[in-house]
């Protein structure tokens, strides 16, 4: 049967005038991916940072050319931006050609600023070519980058960079230029928080920050920022990878779960990383539990450090860090293999809670190399965190907003943050249990942020809802809830 009716369709085909040749079909507008990386480690009324800045550009370089979308180019310069002129030209340049289907990228690696004084908040990164120097303004990056075609990618590599999207401060109204469909950033630390490096000793200047080297370790290799293994590491991925290893600071991301391409690969390579797929049983502990228990995989044999260093009295005690060295073979060395570890943290000056920050360290060739890091919260037996919730009254998604919530904590603790409906009815889970992590603010507080989608990534119903914590410290239950605000516009969308 099926094979009469094919013979009478020819028929009638054959029977029927020709028809007009089809309009060709233009194949789609493929993406062209170009860079600009821009890094000073000199400066007039900065502490030169050498070889920091230097190191940063030529990791983060290598490490975007293995992308197999392929960069059309990927432009570095180094101590050579000083003002805002060079900045408007070096990008004009870089992203010439560019159209609304392209994709451009922006890293910076300097220092920045950030000042908050009668309400009056000032930010900056500074530019510096060793003569000159300008603090760029956030309006200034946002207005040279808003003349590109097309999507943006800015990754911030400096102290106080948060700032620039309104984040790592403690309001609730935070303006940025940022908020626009085709903007996208990653910072390497709050607003009010140092962005940390690192620096070898010896003839051959080492050293890098632990924001891009972790920032690159995500995306080489064997692609560890992939979290479920598609070849595409998302922005997101990337954000979440570096604020897990990258754990002196606190990165930040605008917008939150963006699932735009940062990288892409076909298959995965050798990575160069000493070690990987750290693994920690817990990173959230109860005052009494001295000991923290992890695993990870040795790929060659090195030396190999763990460095702990304690929160104390607002900042990283770096200059009273403990090293420890894993003599495993009796030579200084560890061995290639799978190792489950465990060590022993004391507090210091008899408190028993607080932060901890565990960092891995390899050491070859007599030079450094950082592999990655965890934050470890410590919350006391007992004692009430205090908590307190304050959300804006009135939240506006589709003008690609994000609703910040400022929780205040007295003590450290984990925390479970859901938004929920008049009706109680979950919404969105924000966090479960989530370790709080120091980030300078005063009083202590940790900040979520919630773009209108609801746990499945629809747009929430306008109307009126209210954020829920709860944390458990020892055997006691807290709960706190902000007071009720009005969904107004739930058109959200992320790039």
């Amino acid at each position: 049967m099926e094979r009469l009716i094919a013979s009478l369709m020819a028929f009638f085909m054959l029977a029927l005038p020709s028809p007009a040749p089809a309009p060709s079909v233009s194949a789609p507008d493929v993406p062209v991916l170009r860079a600009l990386l821009i890094g000073s480690d000199t400066f007039l009324t900065q502490e030169n940072t050498y070889p920091i800045a230097y190191n940063n550009l030529s990791n983060l370089e290598q490490a975007l050319a293995a992308d197999s979308r392929t960069y059309l180019s990927i432009s570095s310069y180094y101590d050579e931006i000083g003002h805002l002129s060079a900045l408007e030209s070096a990008v004009s340049a870089a992203f010439a050609g560019a159209d609304g289907n392209d994709i451009s990228l922006l890293y910076f690696s300097a220092h920045g600023a950030y000042r908050d004084e009668n309400g009056q908040s000032t930010a900056g990164l500074y530019l510096s070519d060793g003569m000159e120097e300008t603090l760029l303004s956030p309006e200034e990056l946002y207005a040279v980058t808003s003349a590109i075609p097309g999507a943006k990618i800015i990754l911030l590599d400096a102290c106080n960079s948060g700032a620039f999207i309104g984040k790592g401060t403690a309001t609730l109204s935070p303006s940025h230029p940022f908020v626009s469909p085709d903007h996208i950033l990653i910072t390497s630390a709050g607003a009010s928080e140092a962005s940390w490096q690192w620096q070898g000793q010896g003839e051959f200047a080492s050293g890098s920050s632990y924001f891009t080297d972790m920032l690159c370790t995500a995306i080489s290799g064997g692609h560890p920022g992939d979290t479920n293994l598609d070849g595409r590491i998302t922005v997101a991925e990337a954000y979440a990878f570096i604020s897990l290893n990258a754990a002196a600071s606190t990165a930040h991301c605008y917008p939150e779960n963006c699932t735009a391409d940062l990288f892409t690969y076909s298959q995965p390579q050798a990575g160069a990383a000493f070690i990987d797929d750290i693994t920690f049983d817990e990173t959230l502990l109860t005052a009494g539990q001295s000991q923290v228990h992890f695993s990870f995989t040795v790929r060659r044999e090195a030396a190999l450090y763990y460095q702990i260093v304690y929160y104390r009295s607002g900042a990283w005690d770096f200059e009273n860090a403990q090293h420890f060295l894993d003599d495993e073979t009796g030579a200084g060395t560890i061995s290639p293999g799978r190792k489950q570890r465990s060590l022993v943290l004391d507090m210091p000056n008899g408190q028993d809670y607080g932060y901890v920050m565990l960092q891995f360290i390899a050491l070859e060739n007599d030079q450094p190399a950082f592999q990655g890091s965890r934050l470890i919260t410590i919350q006391p037996q007992q004692g009430n965190p205090e908590l307190t919730v304050s959300t804006a009254d009135v939240f506006s998604p589709g003008t690609f907003q994000e609703m910040p919530v400022l929780i205040d904590h007295a003590l450290p603790c984990g925390l479970s943050v859901t938004v929920k409906d008049r009706t109680g009815r979950t919404v969105r889970r924000l966090s479960y249990a989530q370790p709080t992590r120091p980030q300078q603010l005063s009083p202590a507080a940790s900040l979520f942020w919630w773009d209108g989608s609801d746990n499945k990534g629809n747009p929430a119903r306008p109307g009126e809802y209210y954020i829920h914590v709860q944390t458990t410290i020892g055997e006691d239950k807290f709960t706190a809830y902000s007071a009720p605000f009005v969904l107004k516009n739930s058109e959200a969308a992320a790039p």
